[in-house]
């Protein structure tokens, strides 16, 4: 199959700037300023890969975007909350790539244990309000003139979903490297990717 998925990690970090630097310096997705280098980069993925995951897909040998997820807050008691992001290339956007992609990285993360994902969104962003939207999160409320970049101010929205309905006592985590050896977690990959393919033939029939 052309497409694949794999773990994102420290040494998939050139091919992660590739695609996060535009962000950063032609749009305010992201409300960075300076384009962060590469060790940053490397930083920030080794952070997620302490308690959480992320997953790059592939296309052949081609980086063609990423989801990861990381702390919604430091303090001890949000940890079994999630902050969650995607990001793609130009080449993958139109595809409807992104909605099993990013299923995919929320049914790992209920595997390993989380209980809630929330994801920001710096308006207008109807592309990702959209795919949220259609992959169950729910709005939960609108930061105004949160951010400043490109001479504006902007707004965020704030979308919640539930991984799982939480129980009466915390869960226990497990790393990621556990959660990738779990059989439903390969065979959700398996079935993941196969989905991407056949979308991946069905866009090239319409070309």
């Amino acid at each position: 199959m052309a497409l694949r998925i794999k773990p994102l990690t420290p040494a998939d970090a050139q091919h992660y700037l590739k695609i996060y630097a535009p962000f950063v310096k032609n749009s305010h997705a992201s409300f960075e300023y300076e384009i962060p280098d590469l060790s940053e980069i490397k930083t920030r993925i080794e952070r997620v890969g302490e308690r959480h995951h992320g997953l790059g897909l592939w296309k052949n040998q081609k980086f063609l975007g990423f989801a990861l997820a990381g702390k919604h807050r430091d303090r001890e008691g949000y940890k079994y909350s999630v902050e969650t992001s995607i990001y793609f290339s130009p080449e993958a956007r139109g595809n409807k790539w992104g909605h099993p992609f990013y299923e995919f990285l929320l049914e790992g993360l209920r595997l390993q244990g989380f209980l809630t994902a929330v994801a920001g969104i710096a308006l207008p962003n109807p592309d990702s309000v959209a795919l949220h939207e259609n992959l169950g999160f729910q709005k939960i409320g609108t930061y105004k003139h949160i951010g400043f970049k490109e001479g504006k101010w902007i707004h965020t929205e704030w979308y919640q979903s539930h991984l799982s309905a939480p129980p009466k006592l915390p869960p226990n985590l497990i790393s990621k490297e556990e959660l990738f050896q779990l059989p439903h977690w390969q065979e959700k990959k398996i079935l993941t990717e196969k989905i991407l393919n056949l979308r991946l033939d069905l866009h090239k029939t319409h070309l």
